[in-house]
């Protein structure tokens, strides 16, 4: 995810600071790898929403956006933590059906809108196709990270039509196979992008130069990895 390019154009030095809180949280959260630490984890955001504040700098933070936004939906980050619990139970995705459920339930991006935003039903379709993107793109530009850590990546549909392999250094084989599957889901992803720029003006006129700014970079960081894949098999 490019973090950076999302929050960059927040101009109130406040509001940023809570998207970049929560979006901490969330990707510690996202990249928690064994069960012990997930649970420490849901036990101590139970303990925040209770009331009480860990001595870690990350809730203190968390406690002072709080404090200056009490109105936002932070239950939902124990929501959050509730899912990760089943997919890291669960790491196997069938389908792509099945991995764009995954998307909506585990997207950083996603899931900070959805704690921020005071009418979840008028916005949860844009928050869908934001969080698709989100966790699509992040799976092309991180997908041997996952793979080695034993954590979600291609669905098993796609590993098996594709005809996916590895390399001798246990990382996805960067061939035909690959590139193909590759440029399917970009293609999807750039499908959910034209879909959700109908939803800029209409829901988000105040985000719009953040949407516009991620999705920009979004697009120019995968067409640059596809080209060097394509350019290792030609050479």
């Amino acid at each position: 995810m490019l973090i950076n390019e999302f929050i960059k154009p927040i101009k109130d030095k406040k509001l940023r600071a809570l998207y970049q809180i929560l979006i901490e949280h969330l990707s510690f959260i996202k990249n928690i790898e064994t069960m012990d630490l997930l649970k420490q984890t849901e036990k101590d955001v139970l303990a925040f929403l209770n009331g009480y504040t860990n001595e870690h700098k990350s809730y203190k933070q968390l406690r002072k956006s709080f404090k200056e936004y009490p109105l936002i939906h932070l239950k939902l980050l124990y929501s959050f933590i509730q899912y990760k619990v089943n997919y890291l139970s669960n790491p196997m995705i069938r389908s792509l059906d099945n991995y764009y459920k995954y998307a909506h339930e585990q997207s950083i991006i996603g899931f900070t809108l959805y704690i921020l935003n005071n009418q979840p039903k008028e916005h949860y379709e844009s928050i869908m196709t934001l969080s698709r993107i989100d966790v699509c793109s992040d799976l092309l530009l991180n997908a041997d990270l996952y793979l080695q850590k034993g954590l979600i990546h291609f669905p098993k549909q796609f590993i098996d039509d594709y005809g996916i392999s590895l390399d001798l250094n246990g990382y996805f084989l960067k061939n035909t196979a690959y590139i193909q599957m590759y440029e399917y889901l970009f293609f999807k992803i750039k499908q959910d992008i034209e879909k959700l720029n109908i939803y800029l003006e209409l829901i988000y006129p105040d985000l719009k130069e953040i949407f516009t700014n991620y999705l920009t970079q979004l697009v120019h960081t995968l067409t640059q990895l596809r080209d060097k894949y394509l350019s290792k098999i030609k050479s």
